[in-house]
């Protein structure tokens, strides 16, 4: 019966990048909770053959914002391991892209350059959250490109609030069918 949490600051002008290497959280009332939370989520637990609950492998956090993660353990926890993971600092950015634009940390970065060489690879389950600066503001997302192939294979993009009700977004360009608006404001 466990009952614990961390939490961490990122310095300022960063962000916290949480990465989970394992995780086998079941069992009667086990648990991990993470806040903010992600798509609206905030309680987690599974593994490989249970994963409809299962936290995002890596997670980007709002810049300067505290992250808490706790872990409950029932009673009753049937050898279940656990989880491992790390947090770390990052540079902040306005900037969100999958992993095979590397090290987009500079506001600099724009959408006339060409795309990376090769494609995003396999097992990538990622998920960056923003929030607004300060009471009053808003965010813009804007796409630049948008390139992810087909739900069919695995491949597809969730945007939470969902600007459109589009439950995945998937197509070779903004302008397929299934892919997200190339402009969204939230307030």
């Amino acid at each position: 019966n466990q009952d614990i949490c961390w939490s961490w600051t990122p310095k300022c002008g960063n962000y916290a990048y949480l990465e989970f290497f394992d995780f086998d959280v079941l069992g009667r009332d086990a648990y991990v909770t993470i806040n903010p939370p992600i798509n609206g989520k905030s309680k987690f637990y599974g593994n490989e053959f249970n994963p409809a609950n299962l936290p995002p492998k890596t997670i980007g956090f709002p810049a300067d914002t505290a992250v808490m993660i706790c872990f409950k353990s029932g009673k009753i926890v049937n050898g279940h391991k656990g989880f491992s993971a790390r947090i770390i600092d990052k540079p902040n950015s306005d900037w969100i892209h999958s992993p095979n634009y590397e090290n987009v940390e500079a506001d600099y970065y724009n959408c006339s350059d060409t795309p990376p060489k090769h494609g995003y690879g396999k097992g990538i389950d990622h998920c960056d959250v923003r929030s607004p600066s300060s009471k009053g503001q808003t965010i813009n997302m804007h796409f630049c490109r948008f390139d992810i192939h087909s739900p069919l294979e695995g491949d597809f993009l969730t945007i939470h609030p969902n600007p459109t009700g589009i439950p995945k977004y998937f197509g070779d360009s903004l302008e397929a069918a299934e892919a997200p608006p190339q402009w969204t404001e939230y307030p």
